[in-house]
C-alpha cells in the first residue's frame, strides 16, 4: 500500500482500486447521506420533544375544565309533537246576539253576569210572573164564558145532524159567542207568560248585562 493510501485510510476514506471504484464509492456516499440524515433528525428531534412537553399542560388544563353532564336514557316512541305558542290577539265570537225583552214587565231576577258561560235554554233573566199569570187566568175565564154562551145558543141542536144547514148554524153561534176571539186571547196571554223568562238561544259566554233587578222593561 502506498503512502497515499495509508493517509487516506487514517482519514476514514474508503477508496477502491481502479477495478472496483463504482461500488465502493456508492457505499461511501450512502454512508455520508446516512450520517447527515441522523444529524438532521437529531437536530429536529429536540424541538419536537419540547413542543410535546409544552402541549401536555395545555391538554391537562382542557381536561380539568370539562364539565361532566348527566345522561339519561329513554325509550323511543312514535307520536305527535305538540308545540305551544303564546301570542297576543283579538278573540271574536262565532255568533253574537243582543237579547231584548219581547214583553213588558218588571225584572225579578238576573241569573247571569258578564263572563258567565251558559248553555242553550238556560235562564238569563226572569220578569215578575204575577201579572202574566193573572192575564192567563182572565183569558181562561173569558173563554169559559164564551163557551157557555155558545151552549145556550145551541140548545135544541142535534149534534148528530151533519147537514150543511146545521153546520152553518153552529158556526154562526160560535162567532156570535166570541169563542174564537177568547181562544186567541188565551194563546197570547200564555205566550207572554213564556216570554217573561229570557232564555239563552245557544251556548256561549255572556258579554254584558244591561238590566238589574226591579227594573221596568218595555217590549223590544
Amino acid at each position: 500500500m502506498s503512502n497515499f493510501h495509508k493517509q487516506a485510510a487514517r482519514a476514514g476514506l474508503a477508496l477502491a482500486a481502479p477495478g472496483r471504484r463504482g461500488p465502493v464509492l456508492l457505499a461511501a456516499l450512502l454512508l455520508c447521506a446516512a450520517s447527515a440524515l441522523a444529524a438532521g433528525c437529531g437536530g429536529r428531534g429536540e424541538p419536537a420533544a419540547s413542543d410535546a412537553a409544552a402541549a401536555t399542560p395545555a391538554a391537562e388544563g382542557r381536561a380539568d375544565s370539562a364539565v361532566a353532564l348527566p345522561v339519561v336514557g329513554a325509550l323511543v316512541r312514535r307520536g305527535d309533537l305538540v308545540l305551544s305558542v303564546r301570542a297576543t290577539g283579538a278573540v271574536r265570537a262565532e255568533r253574537m246576539v243582543t237579547l231584548k225583552a219581547e214583553t213588558q214587565g218588571t225584572v225579578a231576577e238576573v241569573a247571569v253576569r258578564p263572563g258567565d258561560r251558559v248553555e242553550r235554554g238556560q235562564v238569563l233573566v226572569r220578569l215578575d210572573s204575577r201579572p202574566f199569570d193573572l192575564a192567563v187566568r182572565q183569558a181562561e175565564a173569558s173563554l169559559a164564558e164564551t163557551q157557555i154562551r155558545l151552549q145556550d145558543a145551541l140548545v135544541g141542536d142535534d149534534p148528530a145532524d151533519s147537514s150543511e144547514v146545521a153546520l152553518r148554524r153552529r158556526e154562526g153561534a160560535r162567532a156570535r159567542a166570541g169563542v174564537a176571539g177568547a181562544e186567541a186571547r188565551l194563546e197570547v196571554a200564555r205566550l207572554d207568560r213564556e216570554r217573561a223568562t229570557l232564555l239563552a238561544p245557544f251556548g256561549g259566554v255572556v258579554d254584558r248585562v244591561g238590566v238589574v233587578a226591579a227594573q221596568r222593561l218595555a217590549a223590544g
